[in-house]
């Protein structure tokens, strides 16, 4: 049990996040709302004996954490966790203690952030970190749909960030769970839904190959209707998978054109 001894049933746990750093040692975060909102990091060799540590225990913490780190590093990497701020923000953490302790860094320069996952890649000092912003609110009911996809870029390991860069273009529609990942060739791939609430969806994937400065878009395939209703059994879900092991990428996503929702998976090509 990574999260507690498992003889208690009165705690709230949400949105675990698994990555795995050089020396293959399981690096898991996840969100506990059993009291005051708060953010938890466990490490494991075996999978069977976590070690845990609080990352924050306050209202600074939003929801939606995603950890990313550079396996080539070696098994000190740094660690790097954004997640959802106050007011639309984004907040972002750094570990040089293997996550035994995180120093909150500057917020990268995002605005009206709404209520899905962001995610970040680095390689070596340059740590990019890809969003969703738009008008929309939370809902307890739906998803929350984006105007735009974004990434912002840190050359510094996180002390300073580029002003935001659009992925999408505009009045393209509305965009659900980018995914972002960087290729072996140091590309950076971002996978996402591009629709209309209620009609036509797509599944996109986005390649940049400087920095995120510019962007070219393909789809991979369609996906049904873009359903943001948590209760329809045609509802996405709300991730998506992106891995690039070489010069094929892999994608999973949600499609639901019979009604109701499948699993599907894909290969894409890698400009």
């Amino acid at each position: 049990m990574a999260s507690d001894d498992g003889s208690s049933t009165t705690l709230d746990f949400d949105k675990p996040n698994l990555n795995v750093d050089a020396n293959d040692e399981l690096l898991l975060t996840w969100a506990d709302f059993s009291g005051t909102p708060a953010l938890t990091f466990a490490r494991s060799s075996d999978g069977l004996n976590f070690t845990r540590s609080e990352i924050v225990s306050d209202l600074s913490f939003g929801n939606l954490a995603s950890l990313c780190l550079d396996r080539s590093l070696g098994g000190s990497a740094p660690l790097y966790l954004v997640h959802l701020g106050p007011d639309g923000t984004l907040s972002l953490r750094k570990s040089t203690t293997q996550g035994q302790s995180w120093e909150l860094l500057k917020p990268p320069p995002a605005a009206s952030v709404v209520f899905q996952e962001p995610n970040c890649v680095v390689d070596g000092n340059t740590l990019t970190i890809a969003y969703a912003s738009g008008a929309g609110q939370f809902s307890t009911t739906d998803d929350t749909p984006a105007d735009t996809v974004f990434v912002t870029v840190s050359d510094d390991a996180g002390t300073s960030f580029a002003q935001p860069k659009a992925v999408t273009l505009a009045n393209e529609g509305q965009y659900l769970f980018p995914r972002i990942a960087k290729n072996p060739n140091g590309k950076l791939e971002i996978a996402y839904y591009q629709g209309v609430v209620d009609a036509d969806a797509t599944f996109m994937h986005a390649s940049s190959s400087d920095q995120g400065a510019t962007w070219t878009r393909a789809p991979i395939a369609p996906a049904g209707t873009l359903t943001t209703d948590l209760a329809l059994a045609s509802w996405l879900g709300a991730y998506v998978g992106l891995a690039l092991p070489g010069t094929t990428g892999f994608v999973s996503f949600t499609e639901n054109s019979a009604g109701k929702t499948h699993i599907a998976f894909a290969e894409i090509a890698l400009p």
